[in-house]
């Protein structure tokens, strides 16, 4: 039903000729809600998945540095703000890891969008990564609200909202770091925080790099 209700808000948005300029923002407000209603049910699903022990990531080997690039191509397209602050220098490909790039795509966009919402919107937001002979490990910081060493402890539960009044105000379910940080262990790999309130935080995911016998037999 979501997806009828997305693909006609969306036709309707862009019908010029007989919907006036009010009319077409309600069905862009429609749709925009009917999108966010997905990625909840989709959430909720997972969570179901993981709680039932039938969570599974579909792994194969791709350049884990495309799914990264990806992202943040995609999330710059989507807003001239985001374009003004995600800021990004280095390769497009070449780092190969053993994982489903949909799953790992998840991770990074729920990170970049979290550093996004919780700082201020003149602020920028660095997004790298570095390898070392077995690892591949990226890092997404903002110079934003900070989290407090006790809202730390607790950051990756389900459901688990700060206690910041600041990061109140900001809309969220607190599934997001829980699935992200599920995703990212089910591929052997680690996140982790450092965090200073009023300055910043900095997330870091670390994954395993693929071998270099899987990566001769790939090409």
């Amino acid at each position: 039903p979501l997806s009828v209700m997305i693909g006609y808000a969306d036709i309707l948005r862009f019908d010029v000729d007989n919907l006036a300029d009010d009319q077409r923002e309600f069905a862009a407000a429609i749709e925009k809600s009917a999108r966010q209603m997905a990625v909840l049910i989709d959430d909720l699903s997972d969570i179901t998945n993981i709680e039932s022990g039938h969570f599974t990531t579909d792994k194969r080997h791709h350049d884990v540095i495309s799914v990264w690039t990806s992202v943040i191509d995609g999330l710059k397209v989507s807003s001239e703000e985001i374009e003004r602050r995600v800021v990004y220098s280095g390769a497009t490909s070449g780092e190969h890891v053993d994982g489903d790039p949909d799953r790992l795509g998840q991770v990074f966009t729920n990170l970049i969008t979290n550093a996004l919402k919780y700082s201020s919107v003149e602020d920028a937001v660095e997004v790298s990564y570095e390898t070392t002979n077995d690892r591949i490990i990226f890092a997404v910081t903002d110079h934003g609200l900070g989290i407090s060493e006790g809202d730390i402890d607790k950051l990756f539960t389900a459901y688990f909202r700060s206690t910041n009044p600041s990061a109140i105000e900001r809309k969220g379910t607190g599934l997001g770091l829980f699935l992200s940080r599920s995703i990212v262990e089910a591929h052997g790999g680690t996140i982790d925080v450092t965090s200073v309130i009023g300055s910043g935080s900095t997330f870091t995911v670390m994954l395993p790099l693929a071998d270099y016998e899987t990566d001769a037999q790939a090409a």
